[in-house]
């Protein structure tokens, strides 16, 4: 099942870890990392993934379909690099060079648990 187009609004942009889309171009794989069960594992959505800045800009992905999602869901995207931090800057109010460690481990066979 299919449901109409979804926009999604994520605290990381192209000011920040995602400038790699403008420089490098690369082919970004996104995971949904649910940190509730979904009401329905069926149901996917094509939409838009946006980083928090407004500027027209800040948009990480178009035509993307992604599971249904709510609200403290997490998008991993795997093998962004070394450098994708490398030339963030602060832009509009959101720190984007204070780097924050967050753990993604295994948890059944799947990457679903943060720390």
């Amino acid at each position: 099942m299919v449901t109409p187009h979804v926009d999604y609004f994520v605290s990381d942009g192209i000011y920040g870890s995602f400038n790699c889309i403008l420089y490098d171009h690369p082919t970004l794989e996104p995971h949904v990392l649910h940190m509730h069960p979904p009401a329905d594992p069926t149901v996917a959505a094509p939409g838009t993934v946006f980083g928090p800045t407004c500027d027209g800009m800040d948009k990480i992905l178009e035509h993307v379909t992604l599971p249904a999602m709510q609200p403290g869901d997490w998008l991993l995207f795997p093998n962004m690099g070394a450098y994708t931090i490398a030339g963030a800057c602060n832009f509009n109010g959101f720190d984007a060079v204070g780097a924050r460690r967050i753990y993604v481990y295994p948890v059944g066979g799947r990457c679903s648990g943060i720390v």
